[in-house]
């Protein structure tokens, strides 16, 4: 998915990986439109983003995040509305 809701009505309200993705990403990262890093895990297919930076609900927009792994990297964008 591209987009998702943190408003923990307990639909869409993280943002993660599915499917097979441990064997080619070990690293998500994801990043505020300042660069900044604002969410990180070295378990992308189990630990996702619940929109939350600094104890704070993120403001709506469009962050993005960097998949890693030994052999493979992937960019791409996440969007949080409300």
């Amino acid at each position: 998915p591209n987009s998702f809701t943190p408003n923990e009505d307990g639909m869409n309200d993280r943002f993660g990986l599915y499917g097979n993705v441990e064997c080619f990403y070990s690293k998500l990262t994801i990043f505020n439109r300042w660069g900044e890093l604002i969410f990180e895990t070295d378990k992308p297919q189990s630990d996702f983003w619940d929109g939350i930076f600094k104890g704070e609900i993120v403001m709506e927009g469009i962050y993005a995040y960097l998949l890693t792994g030994k052999n493979h990297h992937r960019t791409g964008m996440v969007m949080v509305t409300r």
